[in-house]
């Protein structure tokens, strides 16, 4: 680690949300000003997740080998200059610090230089977040995934966990759940069983990020089935064809719902309840409804 002891941090936005039952408009607002936060708060140390799975594990790696690799040593020298930078709106000469350790030590195929490479990449991706350049902080996370997929020392495979976690975070924050979701389980997939205690702790990350995903995507499905209720129920007197059209529209969507919940059953109900009610009707925008309805029983059936 450098001499104050920092490292670059980044916040999941998915933990402000993971725990609350919260209205989906306060939940997408959350989602926003996350990103706002990641933009307004850029270099600030303290305020998040270590960029590094485990600030320990990765201390270690740096000096498992007691300096007898001159090449790790003068890498992560160089690197601890650049995180020494962050917070001080001197990206340029941060990133190119990181630059030169890849440029330089690139090639190397000891496990301690190689780790700084990582650690050299892993730091350039998050500066160039905090400098708001999006896509060429998933970029780098990208080349650290692929550039070190096969990697067996922990001490770079913890990098690479740690990107997978980043990629899955940045899809959470555009609400792209299902993409999430599947760098999350890559994650638990690739490095499920591994010994090292900083890669376990990013499967936990990984695991409690999910879990959030789909506490979110939980509370809209409920959010959704209480708005197409209200339509469902509004007590009113108006039999006209856009009155029909959206009452049919919410039964079949609430019947899409429940069949997300595995509610089979209610949904087939409700999706029977389009049919027997409008099958019929004269207007062709309801009967689109129908056509819909009809769709979603047969997707939900198997058939």
């Amino acid at each position: 680690m450098n001499p104050s002891g920092q490292e670059r941090k980044f916040e999941p936005v998915g933990r402000f949300v993971k725990k609350l039952v919260l209205p989906l408009g306060v939940v997408v607002l959350l989602m926003t000003l996350g990103v706002a936060v990641l933009f307004m708060g850029a270099g600030e140390p303290g305020k998040a997740e270590d960029a590094a799975a485990s600030h320990d594990e990765i201390a270690q790696c740096s000096d498992n080998n007691n300096s007898s690799d001159a090449h790790e040593q003068a890498a992560k020298a160089i690197v601890d200059q650049g995180v020494a930078l962050m917070g001080q709106s001197r990206v340029k000469e941060e990133i190119a610090l990181y630059d030169e350790v890849v440029r330089r030590f690139g090639n190397d195929d000891s496990p301690g230089a190689r780790a700084q490479v990582a650690r050299a990449l892993s730091h350039k991706g998050f500066a160039l977040w905090d400098d708001t350049q999006l896509g060429e902080a998933i970029g780098i996370f990208d080349e650290i995934i692929q550039r070190f997929d096969k990697d067996k020392s922990p001490c770079v495979r913890v990098w690479v966990a740690k990107a997978l976690n980043f990629r899955g975070d940045t899809h959470y924050l555009i609400l792209e759940t299902n993409a999430a979701i599947a760098f999350y389980d890559e994650v638990v997939q690739r490095f499920g069983n591994d010994d090292s205690p900083g890669v376990r702790e990013q499967v936990a990350e990984a695991l409690n990020n999910k879990d959030a995903v789909r506490r979110y995507l939980a509370y809209v499905v409920e959010s959704n089935i209480a708005h197409y209720d209200e339509i469902i129920e509004r007590p009113d007197n108006d039999d006209s064809p856009d009155r029909r059209e959206q009452v049919a529209w919410a039964l079949s969507n609430k019947g899409e719902a429940f069949g997300k919940q595995g509610k089979t059953k209610e949904a087939i109900a409700l999706f029977d309840e389009v049919i027997r009610r409008f099958g019929n009707d004269d207007s062709p925008e309801v009967r689109e409804q129908v056509a819909e309805a009809k769709k979603l029983r047969k997707g939900l059936l198997g058939q």
